[in-house]
């Protein structure tokens, strides 16, 4: 089975060192196996494990103090 391809729009990334922040959470916890985080525009891409659920990823990075405004897998 492949990864899954998830996209978060996410408010309060506000420099690397967030991005940083939601990169080492992710991947550090196992829950994802590739991630981009664009500051400007607070995209966040992230590759999960099939098992991998989009509500998952959105809890944790909630967790962290961000706001997830929308979100889709592909």
């Amino acid at each position: 089975m492949s990864d899954k391809t998830f996209l978060f729009d996410v408010r309060g990334i506000r420099c690397e060192g967030c991005a940083k922040k939601i990169t080492d959470a992710l991947v550090g916890h196992g829950f994802a196996t590739k991630l981009d985080v664009d500051v400007q525009s607070g995209k966040v891409t992230i590759q999960g494990q099939p098992s991998t659920t989009a509500m998952s990823l959105k809890t944790e990075i909630e967790k962290l103090g961000f706001k997830v405004s929308k979100f889709e897998t592909k």
